[in-house]
């Protein structure tokens, strides 16, 4: 039983003594054991597999006291269950140093992956500076888009072939596979075609071409059709610069938009 409980405890000090990190004392205990136990020959072999073990000292050579004469006199760890004086003080300063340079790495590429983060937000999602109403003028157009209509030859029964960056233009609960789409272009808006389903457009032939000007890039604004005593007003607010770019230029820069009705004045 003696004999069971000391091999427990050598299997336990043997990836320490295989390693070179455990005491001048740990490692003649160890040496004395390996003298007479096969079985922890066997394992410390099967450990040491990859490696030369012609390091290994001559374990008959060295006796007990001399064991004792050579162990260090640091202030040693004793088990309760065999007696065995375990030095740590040079097994705790190693993993000590490598978990001081695992957490320094890792402080490292927080710092790092923090201040990414950081610039990302900004570049994404601060706002841009909001204009003052003085700094930008908003034009209105209204057209016949049944008259823009038959200068167009091009009807669409399948919306899939309808050209990309082009207004679809339908009622709401209306099926796309039941619209009959006129392609139409619209004179000053440039950006893209409207759709509009022909239904749509004997029910509602009005458009509204809507254009800001500024002397600052517009990277986004609100507007809204609001009817008031049978009028409709477009309030247009919340013109924004983007965050890079939003200084103030000598020509006149545009943003145009489409209304799908008439417009009677803009308050902006």
């Amino acid at each position: 039983m003696e004999n069971k409980l000391s091999c427990d405890v050598i299997m336990d000090l043997l990836p320490s003594y295989a390693d070179g990190i455990c005491s001048e004392e740990t490692k003649k205990i160890v040496e004395e054991h390996l003298v007479s136990c096969k079985a922890c020959q066997a394992s410390y072999n099967a450990m040491k597999q990859d490696e030369e073990i012609s390091g290994l000292p001559d374990l008959k050579a060295d006796s007990p006291a001399t064991a004792k004469n050579t162990a260090k006199t640091a202030s040693p760890k004793i088990s309760s269950a065999s007696g065995i004086k375990i030095d740590e003080q040079e097994i705790m300063k190693k993993v000590n140093r490598k978990m001081h340079q695992r957490m320094l790495t890792n402080a490292i590429i927080g710092i790092v992956v923090g201040a990414i983060i950081l610039t990302l937000a900004i570049f994404f999602f601060k706002p841009g500076r909001t204009l003052a109403s003085t700094d930008y003028l908003v034009t209105y157009e209204n057209m016949d888009l049944s008259e823009l209509a038959e200068h167009s030859f091009q009807t669409y029964f399948d919306y899939h072939r309808i050209p990309q960056n082009s207004i679809l233009v339908f009622e709401d609960g209306k099926s796309l596979d039941d619209c009959l789409f006129i392609l139409v272009s619209v004179p000053g808006y440039s950006n893209a075609k409207v759709a509009v389903d022909k239904e749509y457009l004997s029910k509602n032939p009005q458009i509204c071409l809507v254009t800001i000007y500024s002397h600052y890039a517009i990277s986004e604004y609100r507007d809204e059709v609001k009817e008031e005593d049978g009028k409709n007003i477009l309030y247009v607010d919340h013109v924004k610069t983007p965050i890079f770019g939003s200084g103030q230029s000598s020509d006149w820069i545009s943003v145009t938009t489409i209304e799908m009705c008439h417009i009677d004045d803009v308050n902006a």
